[in-house]
């Protein structure tokens, strides 16, 4: 089961960030951690810039990627599951 249907996903306001060549450096001021993402988890990163559903995500990077909607979808969830067990992303 996917946690994240039908949820609307939005950017932590604790996370400064810059985009470095083809990757993004973030740090949470919360947790005093840096991490980094790739080009696609940058684009992730960039889609919820606005608060955006999970659907809404899968549908701009298929529109990008030759990928499965499954893959996709698998993909985005486990990288979701990553930012919001680091407390990057909040979910309504």
């Amino acid at each position: 089961m996917n946690p994240f249907t039908d949820k609307i996903i939005s950017r932590n306001d604790g996370i400064v960030f810059n985009k470095l060549d083809d990757e993004l450096v973030m740090m949470s001021i919360e947790n005093g951690e840096y991490y980094g993402l790739d080009n696609i988890g940058a684009q992730i990163w960039e889609i919820i810039q606005q608060p955006t559903k999970f659907s809404e995500i899968v549908l701009k990077l298929m529109g990008k990627y030759d990928v499965s909607e499954e893959t996709c979808i698998a993909d985005i969830q486990e990288f979701l599951s990553e930012l919001l067990g680091k407390n990057l992303i909040t979910l309504k």
